[in-house]
């Protein structure tokens, strides 16, 4: 059989749907789900199969529990290598990096990541564009010129303060 860590690693590096389900069998439904609702999600494998819906509200609870767990647990390296695989993701662009977890159904395509940084930040993602995955990567440009720009900002802001 296969390990829960492995489950976990396939489930987020390849979305796979396979993993998803064996992650079910192995913990049960209802406790993924209450797993969900204690960290503050309200749309929790909702929907009438064992996949369910999304909101960006939720997916950013989920991102900001993994990113705590990325820089405090034992295994947090597992998840962090597991988010930076390159299948699908297309946060991605030039030569920033992002850790993710996508998801496509029909005409659905999701793209969920941290930036990770000195200044890191989290984004969620959640189109109905899948023929035009685009979107995500302008999107996720746009995003990341905007952090940069309030950084910029900030440390500029800062600087007067101390020696103006």
């Amino acid at each position: 059989g296969c390990r829960v860590e492995d489950l976990m690693e396939y489930a987020i590096s390849v979305s796979d749907n396979t993993a998803h389900l064996m992650l079910i069998d192995y913990i049960g439904f209802n406790e993924l789900q209450n797993y969900g609702k204690s960290l503050g999600g309200k749309v929790i494998l909702q929907g009438g199969d064992k996949f369910g819906n999304q909101t960006a509200n939720d997916t950013m609870i989920y991102l900001n529990r993994a990113y705590e767990l990325i820089n405090n647990q034992q295994n947090g390296e597992l998840l962090k290598n597991a988010m930076l695989n390159t299948e699908d993701n297309h946060l991605n662009f030039d030569n920033v990096v992002f850790g993710h977890k996508y998801g496509s159904y029909a005409t659905y395509y999701h793209d969920i990541g941290i930036y990770f940084s000195n200044e890191p930040y989290l984004i969620s993602v959640l189109t109905t564009h899948d023929s035009n995955r685009s979107v995500v990567t302008n999107i996720s440009k746009k995003v990341y010129e905007i952090h940069n720009k309030i950084i910029e900002e900030k440390e500029v802001y800062c600087y007067n303060l101390a020696y103006n």
